[in-house]
């Protein structure tokens, strides 16, 4: 079976999404719906189109990361 190759949701959080990304700043993005057999491809080439570093977060996954990302409401979504 082959995995999701699109996400169902994708979210700018951290410095971009506050208006205060810098030169040097890397991009936050969390995403939701990606099978894992995508996930690092997407990594890829989000760094490549945004020519910068990506940290890329799976919302899907239930650790004390995303839970606070999702209750503080820092997530902006963008797709």
């Amino acid at each position: 079976m082959e995995g999701r190759r699109s996400a169902r949701e994708v979210c700018v959080f951290g410095s971009a999404a506050r208006g205060k990304l810098r030169e040097s700043s890397d991009v936050d993005l969390a995403v939701s719906g990606l099978s894992p057999e995508v996930y690092f491809r997407a990594l890829a080439r989000a760094s490549s189109l945004l020519r910068r570093p990506v940290d890329l977060i799976d919302l899907d996954e239930d650790s004390p990361f995303t839970r606070y990302l999702k209750s503080e409401g820092e997530l902006r979504r963008v797709g």
